[in-house]
């Protein structure tokens, strides 16, 4: 009988930690502020935006990024792989201050290219995500999609 027991809850456990491997490890969010603001300027007509998202990924899985939303906005983006190092702010404008920690895990950036106007209408489990969340990614890992979020996006104040 302890047997049995015993290897119910090895079983139970190896599924679990089993169940609970997402590829993408965390989402870092990040939106730069500027000093000025130029109100002359249309909002879609600005190519570069302010938000900066970076993933951290397991690096023995290949994962494809599906879809970006930051609040009801919806984002195409190009994905740009970087190398295992710190990332930093720039100095000059916002001091010295890390973005992402250095890490073992795959580091990608998602270049956000053009924002979707008017965003397509999210589904039911993405509505979830984006209630609770700032930031929703979609991606695909081996047919298999997964949900990354982060609950808030960190401002980046220039320094004085």
């Amino acid at each position: 009988m302890n047997r049995i027991f015993l290897l119910a809850v090895v079983f139970f456990l190896s599924a679990s930690a089993f169940a609970q491997t997402a590829p993408v490890k965390k989402v870092y969010a990040f939106e730069a502020k500027t000093k000025e603001t130029d109100t002359n300027v249309e909002p879609d007509t600005v190519k570069s935006y302010p938000y900066r998202i970076f993933l951290a990924v397991d690096p023995a899985k290949k994962i494809e990024v599906a879809t970006v939303w930051i609040g009801t906005d919806y984002y195409l983006f190009k994905t740009k792989n970087l190398p295992n190092k710190p990332v930093m702010a720039d100095k000059s404008v916002y001091g010295k201050k890390t973005l992402v920690p250095s890490t073992r895990n795959k580091l990608i950036e998602l270049v956000l290219v053009y924002k979707r106007v008017p965003s397509p209408r999210p589904g039911r489990e993405l509505v979830r995500y984006l209630s609770k969340n700032e930031v929703v990614i979609s991606y695909t890992c081996k047919g298999v999609r997964y949900y990354a979020t982060a609950a808030t996006v960190t401002e980046l104040v220039p320094k004085n």
